[in-house]
């Protein structure tokens, strides 16, 4: 269980990380005109409405919760099989 784990938390940070790769973003004009070589005139900041920001932070709260639920079903299943249950 443990290398099941292990290997599907190392293969989605690995994708992540593939596709962060292939299409990067830029947090600045400056970090954008180094990597292209090309004048940058401007810019456009984001800014988030009332609604969409409850939405980003429920879907933080969404993400958070299902990690912690994955290692608490982790710890459960390592127990069963320790204790015998099954």
């Amino acid at each position: 269980m443990t290398l099941v784990l292990v290997t599907g938390l190392g293969a989605g940070v690995g994708l992540a990380f593939l596709l962060s790769q292939l299409w990067p973003t830029f947090d600045s004009r400056r970090g954008l005109m180094e990597n292209t070589g090309i004048p940058v005139f401007g810019s456009v900041g984001m800014i988030l409405s009332p609604p969409a920001l409850r939405r980003e932070r429920r879907l933080t709260v969404a993400y958070v919760s299902f990690g912690g639920m994955l290692l608490v079903v982790y710890a459960g299943l390592i127990v069963v099989e320790r204790v015998g249950l099954l």
